[in-house]
């Protein structure tokens, strides 16, 4: 079976808005996007619909506070200095 010639059922907006299964949605991501030589493989997704159902449970935790120098070039104060005495 070939889908060369068909073109694929969603493009980009379609595929972050859409409300297909995300086992659908990767078996045509494989089938009209990455076009292997084997379009039988079914495991692409069950993996889908284990993230998707993982990833969905888990809220994204605020950053912590940088405790790093927040001075990124020092060296040009440095710089700006040597000028300023010559």
């Amino acid at each position: 079976m070939t889908h060369y010639g068909n073109p694929p059922p969603y493009n980009f907006e379609g595929y972050t808005q859409s409300t297909d299964t995300a086992y659908n949605l990767a078996i045509n991501f494989l089938r009209y996007y990455e076009r292997p030589a084997d379009y039988n493989q079914p495991l692409r997704g069950t993996q889908a619909d284990y993230w998707y159902n993982y990833l969905q449970n888990i809220s994204p935790e605020p950053p912590e506070p940088s405790t790093k120098n927040k001075k990124k070039f020092p060296w040009i104060f440095l710089m700006k200095k040597r000028r300023e005495f010559f």
